[in-house]
């Protein structure tokens, strides 16, 4: 934490990628409208529901991954994501990108061939953070992030839910209609799971549009870690490969899947 002149400022963060600023807008969006991103010794952090309480983003990226990260005081900003992302686009990866908190607002400067400046109101928070789900989950694999899209996108023609479940030592992903069925299997032999830990007889359902929405915006790095148990929720994590120490975790409830 670093003391800033003028007092009005509250917190002032450089990223020397701004793509990454965005993407981790981006991952917010997936589930929520607004998004509360606190600023700390921590890092920069986004902890938030969806409004259905179905699922949860848990987004850390630590002050590594900034040039320069002060604040007079902890934060917690909410920021509407799509004034952000309708003005925070990019093209180049050797964007600068400043972002000055004030006490009503946040201004964003970048700066490549040409600087552009944008500003957008914000309003601060005093709720305590949100707990993260207790659950102790059985099943964990890491898989590329591409076989799961194309499991969702082949199964949104079929059924509004997936199922992933654990026979022989092989995790199936599935969407299952009154008529027609989807799987993708994944196995250690064919490269595509990996480090798996496994229960057998482990099955769970999840929406399948909800998580669609929040596999689309996993673009951090070519894996995901996914843990999940019997009815439990499911558990998504993908490392920050731009910022060290850094991940971003989505949790989904899990669909009870009827007789």
């Amino acid at each position: 934490m670093v003391g800033m002149e003028p007092s009005n400022i509250l917190a002032r963060l450089v990223v020397n990628d701004a793509r990454l600023i965005r993407k981790a807008f981006k991952a917010a969006s997936s589930l929520i409208d607004e998004a509360p991103v606190k600023i700390s010794d921590e890092g920069f952090s986004i902890r938030a529901l969806d409004l259905a309480e179905v699922s949860m983003i848990d987004m850390v990226i630590s002050k590594e991954a900034f040039e320069t990260f002060e604040f007079s005081k902890p934060i917690k900003a909410n920021i509407r994501l799509s004034d952000v992302l309708n003005l925070l686009k990019f093209e180049a990866k050797s964007e600068k990108l400043e972002m000055v908190f004030k006490e009503d607002k946040v201004t964003f400067r970048v700066t490549n061939e040409f600087t552009r400046i944008f500003t957008i109101p914000i309003f601060f928070s005093e709720d305590k953070d949100l707990p993260l789900p207790k659950v102790s989950l059985g099943n964990s694999f890491e898989t590329k992030v591409s076989t799961i899209k194309h499991l969702l996108e082949s199964g949104k023609h079929i059924s509004d839910c997936i199922s992933i479940s654990v026979e022989n030592n092989a995790v199936l992903l599935s969407a299952k209609g009154e008529i027609s069925e989807y799987q993708v299997m994944l196995t250690v032999e064919e490269g595509n799971l990996i480090n798996p830990v496994l229960k057998e007889a482990s099955r769970a359902s999840y929406d399948l549009k909800r998580l669609s929405s929040i596999v689309s915006s996993l673009l951090f790095s070519e894996n995901v870690r996914v843990e999940f148990d019997t009815d439990f929720p499911l558990k998504m994590t993908q490392s920050i490969e731009e910022a060290p120490n850094s991940t971003v975790t989505f949790f989904i409830a899990p669909r009870m899947e009827k007789d």
